[in-house]
């Protein structure tokens, strides 16, 4: 009498690319974001402080 063994079903990861990988690339979009937005706000801050002047 043979026993009945399941398939081995592997864990399947949502992501395409490896987990280590995933942690340096996660840091460098939240650096770039940081530098636009803070690119941004200064630019920003120039042009009210430029429009306060002239009035």
């Amino acid at each position: 009498m043979s026993t009945f063994k399941l398939p081995h079903i592997r864990k399947r990861s949502c992501r395409p690319y490896p987990e280590s990988g995933a942690g340096t690339v996660e840091y460098v979009i939240v650096v770039l974001v940081a530098i636009v937005i803070g690119a941004g706000l200064l630019a920003f801050g120039n042009q009210v402080s430029g429009q306060v002047s002239k009035t």
